[in-house]
């Protein structure tokens, strides 16, 4: 057993028991060995570390900078890629290890920066599907690698040619004995498919259309008519007639196009049906737009119906509605006016009146008017208010007052009365200068009666 008291540098006293299992104290620590191979390297490469010297029941713990590439940690043999020159540290521990007297070693590998391995793409930049470029590793003499291998005319030579039919990323290695160089370059595959939208549009004169390009450029546009568009993915055009605007998207041989066509379009005709109408207070009136719209509407008066093609308004008083068809600056407007009328009363003077056959009668209409006569038998009368009527037999004359819905009506009847048959008797009589004599008549009555001379006889039958 041993019993040891250590300062583990961090300025407290440690003390503690151990079971010296193998015989072994504090002071009689295992003596490891550390190698590394190879011992230098030149480039990236995968180096082996190992270390002996203690029992099997211990356990190796190695550390490094960055530098060192570790790919683990634990065990007796670990490997790295080193990236520069670096030292490798491995501590030992076992049962009997004493915390204050650490078994550790080190070992050293060194490191030479591998000449620089330019590459270059011909021709260079993007090429499209289908095409092939030559890539030339310019390192000099030295065993070549080339990853990954597909598309490629070999993969062991310092120039090879690949047809890759998606941008690729190369890695391309040149070994001379353990140095090695590494470098990347990316082929860029484009000849990719280009679109505008929208394809087609149609703006007013005077009207800006947006076009947007798809695809993965850079972008030329070419037009038909006017300035051509800036070379950017969405342009702005404002053309003063129809015009086809071209994209070309891509470069050098390897490139797309799409066409869009701008059309200027005057504005549409737009109507409202009916144009004019008149409606009593408190009824409604149905507007029907005719045209391309959108539409939008405005009354003088009221709220503004809804933005609908055909609508239905309840005027309190005459108003103008306007209608405007159309977007932005391209529109055109229509008006409809509704005159509101309140319901008047009419009436006919005489009401009720009796002629003889072939006599007249006139009769007067009282209201607003305009007025409008129908009658039971014979001729209408004009549409005036005061009419002279002449009926052949009783006959009913109907006038109508107002115009549209809003109106109203009156009646009259005229009757027709007979010529009634007299009779005076004796019809002729001779008498003597102060005789008398009776005359007696003879119908319906009453009687009248009127002399040649002398007084008038009274209205009696006599």
């Amino acid at each position: 057993m041993t019993i040891g008291v250590w300062d583990d540098s961090d300025g407290i006293i440690d003390s503690g028991v151990f079971l010296d299992v193998n015989g072994l104290s504090c002071a009689n620590q295992p003596s490891l060995a550390a190698t590394v191979n190879p011992t230098t390297t030149c480039g990236p490469q995968t180096v082996t570390l190992s270390v002996n010297g203690g029992f099997a029941t211990g356990s190796y713990t190695w550390s490094a900078p960055a530098s060192g590439g570790l790919a683990a940690t634990t065990g007796s043999v670990v490997t790295a890629n080193p990236t520069a020159a670096t030292t490798y540290t491995v501590k030992y521990s076992d049962i009997n290890t004493c915390p204050g007297f650490p078994v550790t070693t080190t070992v050293s590998i060194g490191f030479t920066t591998p000449p620089a391995l330019p590459v270059s793409q011909n021709p260079a930049g993007s090429i499209c599907t289908g095409q092939s470029a030559t890539l030339t590793a310019n390192g000099g003499a030295g065993t070549y690698s080339w990853s990954p291998g597909t598309g490629l005319s070999t993969t062991t030579n310092s120039v090879t040619v690949c047809t890759p039919t998606i941008t690729t990323t190369y890695t391309v290695t040149k070994s001379v004995g353990s140095c090695i160089s590494s470098t990347v370059i990316t082929v860029t595959v484009g000849g990719s498919s280009v679109a505008i939208t929208p394809s087609v549009s149609s703006i007013c004169a005077g009207q800006s259309q947006v076009l947007t390009a798809s695809g993965p450029g850079p972008f030329n546009w070419i037009s038909s008519s006017g300035a051509f568009p800036p070379a950017i993915g969405t342009v702005t055009v404002t053309p003063g007639i129809s015009t086809s605007y071209t994209v070309i998207s891509g470069t050098g041989s390897c490139t797309s196009s799409a066409v869009a066509s701008v059309s200027i379009s005057a504005p549409p005709a737009v109507s409202i049906t009916p144009s004019l109408s008149i409606i009593c207070s408190g009824q409604s009136q149905v507007l029907s737009v005719s045209g391309a719209g959108p539409f939008n509407w405005i009354s003088s008066s009221g709220a503004f119906p809804p933005a609908i093609g055909t609508v239905t308004v309840t005027p309190a008083i005459s108003t103008s509605y306007t209608v405007i068809s159309g977007s932005g600056s391209c529109t055109t407007s229509a008006v409809a006016g509704v005159s509101v009328t309140s319901t008047s009363s009419v009436a006919i003077t005489p009401s009720l009146s009796t002629i003889c056959l072939g006599q007249s009668q006139v009769l007067s209409a009282s209201g607003p008017g305009p007025f409008n006569w129908i009658s039971s038998s014979g001729a209408l009368p004009p549409a005036i208010a005061t009419v002279t009527v002449s009926p052949n037999t009783l006959t009913t004359y109907t006038v109508i007052s107002g115009v549209g819905s809003c109106t109203n009506s009156a009646i009259a009847t005229v009757s027709i009365s007979l010529t009634p048959s007299i009779a005076i008797t004796p019809s002729l009589s001779t008498i003597c200068l102060g005789q008398s004599q009776a005359l007696s008549s003879s119908g319906a009555g009453p009687f009248n009666w009127s002399a040649s001379s002398g007084a008038t006889p009274p209205a009696a039958a006599m």
